[in-house]
């Protein structure tokens, strides 16, 4: 089986929505994964970028679903400036999702949250609570709790 088309079917999505968001007909992405046809090496990276974006807003749509708290927390982190620049620097820097970095900004005060068993395993092997405020600083990040 094609390369790519493991990977768009591993992230849930059709030939239909991978090649609309690459603007590259479903035809040629249809016939690259058959291995009848070839795609330049542009629009190979175009799929691939494609599906890691479809799949990254569904994530976070289901994310946001899952978690009612989550929009409360962005809510929260929106109305404050440097709140805002730590939780977008750890989703640029760190490649925190915005679950996990909504966490790390408010920590206790997440909206919902009682104690640390209400705080996710990162993907990182350890409590986002315990998210170390010293590697913010290292980025230059003013830490607001």
């Amino acid at each position: 089986m094609h390369k790519l088309r493991v990977l768009r079917e591993s992230g849930g999505l059709n030939q239909t929505e991978v090649s609309r968001h690459a603007h590259i007909s479903q035809i040629r992405l249809s016939l690259a994964e058959n291995n009848i046809g070839n795609l330049t090496r542009k629009e190979e990276d175009a799929i691939r970028q494609a599906i890691l974006q479809l799949t990254a807003e569904r994530s976070s749509a289901v994310a946001r679903a899952a978690n009612p708290g989550l929009m409360e927390a962005l809510e929260q982190i929106g109305r404050s400036p440097s709140k805002l620049k730590v939780f977008e620097a750890l989703q640029e820097s760190r490649g925190f999702s915005e679950l996990e970095a909504a966490i790390a900004v408010l920590g206790r005060t997440y909206p919902g949250s009682r104690s640390r068993e209400a705080m996710p395993n990162d993907r990182y092997g350890g409590r986002i609570a315990s998210f170390s405020c010293g590697a913010v600083a290292a980025e230059g990040i003013e830490w607001v709790s």
